[in-house]
């Protein structure tokens, strides 16, 4: 189990190595809380017999940025919708793109932290007053939905001014839950789905945060192909939309919402 550990945490911090190399195949840019969901999706289209995407992780926000100057990307699945929306009005994209899933915000304690999971916001509350919190991890808001997420439901909950010094701010939101499974953090508001990681889920206790209660925008993933993009990408999205990969999204942390469009 140890390895295992050594090897998501190593994912984590190197989630873009060679980031440009040459690839032949699909370049996807996914939003860094997909990661483990993508590598089990992935590996399962290359069984199909189709060739092996090659997907780099990162802050929707930042590869937002990195497709507007030219990155080689083919698909771009994001956390937010608007970053597709923006590029979509600099006519970076074909069309507006697609619904991908639904994410969720979770609390997450290490087995080590002095906070309960199962009281929630509250309980970060109380453990203020009582001095209990030394850190407290969530995704950098400015650049990761998830983070945005996270301020959103701490303001909500009347800690935001509070817990401003605690914070240790991932760079995305892979990082924010390496803080939070390694210890370093009281706590952390990271993606349910890496929370639901195998292996990862044994290391603490987790609590979903309700959206309509404590956070204003709910996390749609959207995905879009991108302009020039390589031709298997139309069929990667395809596989992408289908019934078996939806009911592994599902098993992953994500639900789907049928009033969205």
């Amino acid at each position: 189990m140890r390895n295992h550990h050594l090897l998501f945490f190593l994912l984590l911090l190197f989630p873009g190595a060679n980031l440009y190399a040459e690839h032949q195949g699909i370049m996807v840019a996914s939003a860094s809380n997909l990661r483990f969901v993508m590598d089990e999706i992935t590996a399962r289209y290359t069984r199909s017999g189709a060739p092996a995407p090659r997907v780099i992780y990162g802050s929707s926000g930042n590869l937002a940025v990195q497709i507007e100057h030219g990155a080689p990307f083919d698909l771009f699945i994001s956390a937010d919708q608007d970053y597709i929306y923006r590029l979509k009005e600099q006519q970076l994209t074909n069309g507006e793109g697609v619904l991908f899933a639904q994410g969720q915000l979770a609390l997450f304690t290490h087995h080590n932290s002095p906070l309960v999971a199962e009281e929630g916001l509250d309980g970060i509350d109380q453990a203020l007053n009582d001095g209990k919190v030394k850190k407290f991890a969530i995704p950098n808001p400015n650049h990761a939905p998830y983070g945005r997420a996270a301020k959103q439901a701490l303001e909500a909950a009347g800690l935001w001014q509070r817990i401003q010094p605690k914070l240790v701010l991932g760079e995305n939101a892979s990082q924010a839950a390496q803080f939070t499974f390694q210890g370093g953090a009281a706590a952390g508001l990271i993606p349910l789905t890496l929370v639901l990681s195998p292996g990862l889920n044994q290391l603490g206790q987790y609590q979903v945060i309700p959206v309509t209660q404590h956070i204003k925008e709910p996390l749609i993933h959207r995905m879009v192909i991108l302009k020039d993009a390589h031709p298997a990408t139309e069929q990667f999205v395809r596989y992408l939309q289908s019934d078996t990969i939806r009911d592994l999204l599902v098993g992953n942390g994500f639900i789907f919402n049928p009033q969205l469009p």
